[in-house]
């Protein structure tokens, strides 16, 4: 369906993005064309199924963003990371456009200014409707400081 209009976009749940191999996030949401909802994972006792330390899962956050962009703006560019590499090879299909946009979820252990730089928008938990406005204030601030308006 995604594939054939422009009028409807999908969405996921929250992808605890350390806890998944990066190029496999990357092929599945550009072969359905989804807005990316990404996570670091909240839930500590899953982390010991995959191998992955629970400490390290807002680097891996930060690593596997920049893989899933890389696989997804380029063609055969090698691209590495702490836990692999992609060398003569390439990822298809592309997404329709530049990248798939890239929401983070909560903080995912990354600073405001990061998540304002390097996603796409967003999604946090609701709050008291004073403490909410403060949050959402924050957020503008740090979009437009990211666009050079403030």
């Amino acid at each position: 369906m995604a594939a054939h209009t422009t009028d409807i976009v999908l969405g996921t749940a929250s992808i605890a993005l350390p806890l998944h191999h990066p190029l496999h996030t990357t092929k599945a949401a550009a072969s359905v064309r989804l807005l990316l909802r990404e996570a670091f994972g909240d839930q500590p006792v899953e982390f010991p199924a995959f191998n992955v330390d629970p400490e390290k899962r807002g680097e891996i956050f930060r690593e596997h963003c920049e893989v899933i962009r890389q696989a997804h703006r380029t063609r055969f560019a090698p691209i590495r990371w702490s836990d692999g590499e992609l060398l003569s090879a390439d990822l298809i299909p592309k997404p329709t456009t530049w990248e798939i946009p890239l929401f983070v979820t909560g903080h995912s252990r990354q600073s405001l200014d990061w998540i304002a730089r390097e996603s796409h928008g967003w999604i946090n938990s609701p709050r008291p409707p004073k403490m909410q406005r403060l949050i959402v204030e924050d957020w503008r601030e740090e979009v437009m400081k990211q666009c050079g308006a403030a």
